[in-house]
């Protein structure tokens, strides 16, 4: 058994990043712990549940014919109004929906909760305690199966990485830097060898690209962040990795990184495992010039 205090970085629920769609699941959760080990943690992912006026809980409970466990904690909405909720199993928001509907009881709200809230609903907005057995893991130090986890002070430091890219007039990437987590910084560079320390050079932008992906991961930061990353740097990685077919793998798991378009909103780096901060988007929302 063991007790370690670390910081969240990044929760998500396994099998659902592309989408909302009902089905089994844990929450993925990744950090950093205060003694400089990264770590993951698979725990239980919370039902979905159903809220109904206070006064129709038991009513509703026998509708749902033993399909449905009542939460005894008091529940409001907004307005102050006392709530009933109600939870179902996995799949089961359609099932449960008709039976109402058949029992004339409206339903108030229904909720299938994202990571964060659910680690919210917890109390947990950063800092950590775990307590569960640990093994070591593959792309993390640490991994956690449904471990015990509290709200508390912690004073982990995060790894962050700076990711700067040069490009040509066509797009191709010709020089990449790295500084911060993982050691010096370094730089790598498209063309001949330049004999200058701490600048490795590469043949072809394939070769770059592969390199440059490993030596993300075992820098194995928990942040990374850069000027205008979020717009430039990690679309034009994602864009060159497609063309070459280099497998954008820099994340804590298996499953590739991208970039998510969103309709009318600025597009997203999805990086499993570890976050993205864009300085340029930070300065320009502290209203300091």
């Amino acid at each position: 058994m063991l007790e370690a205090r670390g910081f969240i970085v990044a929760a998500w629920q396994e099998g659902r990043r592309a989408g909302p769609a009902e089905g089994p699941g844990r929450i993925l959760v990744t950090g950093r712990l205060e003694d400089g080990r990264s770590f993951a943690a698979l725990v239980r992912a919370p039902p979905p549940s159903l809220f109904v006026a206070a006064g129709d809980g038991e009513r509703a409970k026998a509708a749902l014919a033993g399909r449905a466990t009542l939460d005894p904690a008091p529940w409001w909405d907004l307005p102050g109004q006392p709530l009933a909720r109600l939870e179902v199993p996995e799949g089961g928001l359609g099932h449960a929906d008709r039976a109402l509907e058949r029992a004339g009881i409206a339903h108030v709200a229904r909720e299938r909760p994202r990571a964060d809230e659910a680690l919210l609903a917890r109390g947990l907005h950063g800092p950590v305690l775990l307590r569960g057995e640990a093994q070591p893991g593959r792309r993390v130090d640490l991994v956690f199966v449904e471990p015990a986890l509290e709200p508390c002070r912690s004073e982990a430091t995060l790894a962050w990485l700076a990711l700067d890219l040069e490009t040509d007039r066509q797009g191709g990437i010709v020089a990449a830097s790295l500084a911060g987590a993982g050691g010096a910084g370094e730089v790598l560079f498209l063309g001949p060898a330049l004999g200058a320390p701490g600048v490795t050079s590469y043949d072809t932008e394939t070769a770059l690209l592969g390199a440059l992906t490993r030596r993300i991961v075992a820098r194995d930061p928990d942040v990374i962040t850069g000027w205008n990353v979020l717009d430039f740097d990690l679309p034009v990685l994602a864009r060159r990795a497609a063309a070459r077919g280099v497998a954008l793998d820099i994340g804590r798991t298996a499953q590739a990184a991208s970039v998510v378009e969103r309709d009318g909103r600025r597009a997203l780096f999805d990086l499993p495992g570890r976050a993205v901060l864009d300085a340029m988007r930070l300065v320009r929302g502290s209203g300091e010039r």
